[in-house]
């Protein structure tokens, strides 16, 4: 973003030092697609300078690469059981700066209400959370869920300053059919990004649905999902979480003229894994161990996420004016982060989170689990003998299908489990 600030621009020339500098280790340059030495010049939490530069404060590393911080492009951090501050505790040590969350599992509880909590507690963080708000609670119309989010309430939120767009909409059915409620929702959004959601959707009714506003889907689980999606202009999220593990499936698509439309997301991811395995951090070793040019990798986990959100005027390169989201790794190859700044502001050091956390009210949320009073048969199930439908699973996957099966039954007539 243009600095019109005469004391930076001063900084940015050379005659004043900078307030931190970042000295001995390789820069990458998502921009030019090189790695080339210099100093990283930073003042009041942006980026000023590349070259040579005087500092205040001079951190000098001992080689290695810095990096632009991390982003998720699409996450659920209710998916973690963590709030947003321990969240953003453990996902710092992994070198992310940003995520693009969806927070609709708190809205499917507590509606709008719990939205502006999530703006509350996102504040902050040694993470920025841009909170995209959730356009489809309930998730369904079969759903029973304890709120509803019309279109009007969406267009409330979306005024507030925390939230960036809108989230994942899920009823693609009503996207790409034209249903008023569901373009009404769309419609609100008023030129702000709309994320997708679009599993197994293909050409012409793909066509409507893009054509409705989103532009960005991190539901595909094949090949040729993702380059149906990526010849229409649609970003395409590549999906590694606990539950989907969609990456190494997807990576093929990737080639050198389209990588710039890939991203990287998690979606869910249980917090153990979080913690022992890690977060973007992880998805950039796993593309780089696929074979995938490591740059290209720091790219697809930073700069393409911030242009597919529209700010990488703020985020997502080492370039002046941006916010110094920096991670400094020994091996790019091997991508460890040891050393995060977040707006200039050292966050994390070799896994610990070096930052005080700011706590808010979470009275809102507690006691929304009401259940009326339940004994042992209210979970015993007597399905008629014979054949029955039930619901297919794919491990390391989402995608679930219709099947029939013989029902395991006991003496008495009670479902069985059969593992």
């Amino acid at each position: 973003m243009p600095c019109l600030r005469p004391d930076l621009l001063a900084i940015a020339r050379g005659e004043q030092p900078a307030d931190l500098v970042l000295r001995g280790a390789q820069i990458v340059n998502v921009y030019s697609g090189e790695i080339h030495p210099g100093d990283l010049a930073i003042a009041d939490g942006r980026v000023v300078g590349l070259g040579r530069y005087d500092g205040r404060e001079v951190v000098e590393l001992p080689g290695g690469y810095l990096t632009p911080g991390l982003l998720d492009a699409h996450i659920h951090f209710e998916s973690t059981l963590l709030g947003p501050a321990e969240f953003a505790r453990l996902a710092c040590v992994r070198g992310t700066t940003g995520a693009f969350i969806d927070p609709h599992e708190v809205a499917n509880v507590l509606g709008a209400d719990g939205v502006r909590w999530v703006f509350a507690a996102a504040a902050g963080l040694p993470v920025h959370l841009w909170v995209n708000v959730p356009s489809c609670v309930p998730a369904s119309p079969l759903d029973d869920a304890g709120a509803v989010l019309d279109a009007e309430q969406i267009a409330e939120l979306l005024a507030d300053p925390q939230a960036l767009g809108l989230a994942e909409m899920m009823n693609f059915p009503g996207a790409a059919g034209g249903w008023p409620d569901v373009l009404a929702k769309l419609a609100a959004a008023g030129g702000r990004p709309i994320d997708g959601h679009a599993p197994g959707l293909r050409g012409q009714a793909l066509d409507a649905y893009l054509l409705a506003g989103p532009n960005s889907d991190h539901e595909c689980t094949s090949t040729d999902e993702a380059l149906d999606r990526l010849r229409r202009g649609c970003y395409v999220f590549l999906r590694q979480g606990s539950a989907s593990h969609d990456l190494a499936t997807l990576l093929p698509v990737l080639n050198a003229h389209n990588a710039r439309r890939l991203c990287l997301c998690c979606d869910d991811l249980a917090a153990e894994e979080l913690l022992t395995d890690g977060h973007i951090d992880r998805l950039v070793r796993q593309v780089v161990a696929a074979g995938v040019d490591p740059l290209t990798a720091v790219q697809m986990a930073s700069l393409n996420t911030a242009e597919r959100f529209g700010v990488d005027g703020e985020v997502g390169s080492l370039g002046a004016g941006r916010r110094a989201d920096v991670v400094w790794v020994e091996d790019l190859a091997d991508y460890r982060p040891r050393r995060v700044w977040q707006r200039g502001r050292e966050v994390a050091r070799d896994g610990a989170c070096l930052v005080e956390l700011p706590t808010v009210d979470d009275s809102l949320l507690r006691h929304t689990v009401r259940l009326a009073p339940r004994r042992a048969d209210s979970f015993t199930a007597r399905p008629r003998p014979g054949t029955v439908r039930v619901i297919g699973v794919e491990p390391g996957s989402l995608t679930a299908f219709a099947r029939s099966a013989e029902a395991p039954l006991d003496a008495e007539g009670r479902l069985t489990a059969d593992l």
